[in-house]
């Protein structure tokens, strides 16, 4: 089961900040307006950001082997008529962290696709 929650809770890490600084300017950059959501995951237990920009039908964009959600606003921003979802794979943007080192790395990323 997941949960999402609209926004984030306010953070007062300096880091948090300037990434967020970063952010909205990338945004306003490319004029997108992405509503920020967070998603609770089971297995792992962990909470992954997604961040929702457009309406349409979903596409949603997945980081391979690292990244965050902000790196897809060139291309989402061309992307009209679609409902755009960017996910920040765990341990990179807001997402929480992932230890992997007792993890099957197939079976644990398929979890959280599934969620």
């Amino acid at each position: 089961m997941t949960t999402a929650v609209r926004t984030a809770e306010p953070s007062t890490d300096a880091g948090t900040r300037q990434y967020r600084e970063a952010e909205r300017a990338l945004w306003a950059r490319y004029r997108l307006d992405p509503v920020e959501r967070f998603v609770q995951l089971r297995e792992p237990s962990l909470r992954v950001r997604v961040l929702d920009i457009g309406s349409g039908d979903p596409v949603a964009f997945l980081p391979g082997t690292g990244g965050t959600g902000p790196y897809w606003a060139p291309l989402v921003s061309q992307m009209t008529g679609f409902r755009c979802l960017l996910v920040d794979r765990p341990g990179w943007g807001l997402s929480q962290p992932i230890d992997w080192r007792d993890r099957d790395y197939g079976a644990t990323a398929a979890a959280i696709v599934r969620g």
